[in-house]
């Protein structure tokens, strides 16, 4: 609608068909019957039904203004049902920042409207547009009270990015950049508007230099941004360049839903915002058209009917009451909307809506209507928008309906980054990596304890860099490096033929604060989750810590046998395992083995006692 952006539209009609007041016609016109909307009392128009009433309303009053005042007769109308409320109704708040944000929209509509209707001629010289007094200084009153909105907005911005930088906990920092996404986006909303507003009261005629060829105001100036506020990509990214070739180049051409699965903190969120920024010219560099759904956040409901309703509205898509009872139409209108719109939606923590039972695995969706959306998304016969998942656990129904799509679909596990790479992150964290010096030699022995896993090797980065050691590696060594020899000691002992390590301590997953909170805190959650849906894969995966190297896989399952597993099983929870991706499998001298990363050994040495306690 003419002057209304269609997401606030959508949230308008669903506040307004929530009133009682659409009840009826009667009802309505009672409304108006109170002073600011006096004037529309008996013209309002009639209708058979509440969302005929709620259309009709906004139709009829949305270019209406008092004569006096000169305020829209749809934001007074909106105001005023919220004043009508109690303040403890929710009703309230949301339609007294409706009736703002409406008030925003519509000034902007019609600045820019103003100022499109008095072109410029060229060489000719700037005139005042043809607005009435009162009109001008309406609208500087607003400029005034939009650009102290956005500097206290900008200062705010500015401290929460600062606090980001600072903070190493996930959960904290996950919550700052939730902050920051939505201050930002506040932020553009105000741009725009004060933009359109300058148009309006200052124009610029065409033959008057270009705005990049005149030195800007030093004061207030607003700093434009498109791009994404993203959850793990950032400057300190390194590596995986021929991947990214690869990846980038099957989104561009066929591959409709791009799966990235491994251990957690080993960058396949990342990894997806970094393909994102790849692709960027393939949705033409609207940032819009990108859209991250990440089922860590508790407080976002996950199952597909929700989020379907969600995408949609976002995407301006009107979402009846009707439509939100009815998943089938939702994926209906959905699917229709992914096909003919490219956009690039990345879901990250998938494993988070996954379910399943140690007999059959645990990679089926807990809500059937997502296994039915992606079965008919890569069935569908042409598509413009395209999936990345992330995910800890392999969701193995995708793999059975995307039988006969085979070319429509692609799983990619991802492991540690090369040594090269571990040199170039602490490089990037401005740490000592010159050849030959001690601190390289430090450095690389770190990385190959952690198998270059990308967000442990960052902690520990920025452990070093910050105090007490500012940078000073050898410092850090003096102080940590007992843990990573401990490491070294045992897999040189199994190469020697020890492959028994019953006794060892290791401790890479907490040897240090940041550590625990980090990178401990996170493979602990994998645990647990583990104990509580597959407690014979947790068993097995504990019991499998005493060796250090990869084994045969009889040598694994036969740790089953004292807790009279069946061989079937025996081999369901080593399946289990591998969907998890917490064990790895190598060929040596042409036969398979399995074996733990040194991370999940950390934690399942430990485990390994606390499983001999509850004996």
């Amino acid at each position: 609608m003419a002057g209304i952006p269609p997401q606030l539209l959508n949230r308008l009609r669903q506040a307004l068909l929530e009133c009682e007041q659409f009840e009826s016609d009667r009802d309505l016109r009672a409304i108006f019957t109170y002073e600011p909307l006096r004037p529309w009392h008996s013209s309002l128009p009639q209708a058979q039904s509440r969302t005929s009433r709620v259309d009709n309303l906004i139709a009829f009053l949305v270019n209406k203004h008092r004569s006096d005042t000169k305020e829209n007769a749809l934001v007074l109308f909106v105001r005023l049902l919220s004043e009508l409320l109690d303040e403890v109704d929710e009703r309230h708040q949301q339609l007294a920042d409706l009736a703002l944000e409406l008030e925003r929209a519509i000034i902007s509509s019609t600045a820019t409207k103003i100022a499109s209707q008095n072109p410029r001629q060229p060489h000719q010289e700037p005139t005042i547009l043809t607005m009435n007094l009162q009109q001008k200084q309406r609208l500087e009153q607003r400029q005034e009270s939009l650009q102290a909105e956005w500097n206290l907005r900008s200062e705010k911005l500015q401290q929460l990015r600062q606090a980001l930088v600072i903070e190493s906990g996930t959960a904290i920092k996950f919550q700052l950049e939730k902050q920051i996404q939505e201050e930002e986006k506040q932020l553009k909303q105000l741009e725009d508007e004060l933009n359109s507003l300058e148009q309006a009261l200052h124009p610029v005629n065409e033959s008057l230099p270009k705005t990049e060829d005149i030195d800007p105001p030093p004061a207030n100036r607003r700093i434009q941004s498109n791009s994404p506020n993203f959850f793990a990509y950032d400057d300190a990214w390194v590596g995986r360049d021929s991947l990214i070739r690869e990846l980038s180049e099957r989104i561009r051409r066929h591959c409709r839903l791009l799966i990235l699965v491994g251990i957690t903190g080993i960058g396949k969120t990342a990894l997806g915002e970094r393909l994102a920024v790849e692709v960027a010219d393939w949705f033409e560099n609207d940032w819009s058209h990108y859209h991250q759904e990440n089922f860590d956040d508790e407080q976002q409901t996950s199952d597909f009917a929700s989020v379907a309703a969600r995408w949609l509205e976002k995407w301006g898509e009107l979402i009846t009451p009707d439509d939100r009872k009815d998943p089938q139409r939702l994926l209906n209108r959905l699917i229709t909307y992914l096909r003919e719109n490219r956009y690039l939606v990345q879901m990250d923590s998938l494993e988070n809506i996954l379910q399943g039972n140690e007999d059959e695995g645990w990679s089926n969706f807990k809500d059937e209507w997502w296994l039915k959306f992606f079965d008919s998304y890569l069935k569908a016969e042409s598509c413009e928008s395209r999936f990345i998942l992330t995910s800890q656990d392999l969701p193995g129904q995708i793999e059975e309906v995307g039988t006969r799509s085979q070319n429509f679909w692609y799983c990619q596990t991802l492991s540690g980054l090369e040594k090269s790479e571990q040199i170039a992150l602490f490089e990037k964290t401005e740490l000592d990596v010159s050849p030959n010096s001690t601190s390289r030699t430090y450095l690389e022995r770190v990385g190959s304890a952690y198998e270059g896993h990308p967000l442990a090797l960052k902690v520990i980065a920025g452990e070093i860099k910050n105090k007490p050691f500012n940078g000073n590696v050898s410092a850090y060594w003096n102080r940590y490096g007992n843990e990573v020899e401990e490491v070294e000691k045992a897999i040189a002992e199994a190469q020697a033929g020890q492959t028994l390590g019953i006794n060892d301590q290791w401790k890479l997953d907490r040897f240090t604060r940041t550590l625990k909170r980090n990178v401990r805190k996170r493979l602990e959650q994998t645990f647990q989750r583990l104990k509580r849906d597959a407690k014979y894969a947790y068993v097995l995966l504990c019991e499998a810590s005493v060796y250090r190297c990869a084994v045969p896989e009889d040598w694994w399952l036969s740790h089953l046998d004292y807790w009279d597993q069946t061989k079937d099983k025996q081999l369901a929870s080593l399946d289990t395992l591998r969907d998890r991706f917490l064990i790895e499998e190598v060929v040596d001298d042409a036969q398979c083995l399995v074996r733990q990363h040194n991370l999940i050994r950390s934690i399942s040495l430990e485990h390994l006692k606390l499983l001999d306690n509850d004996e």
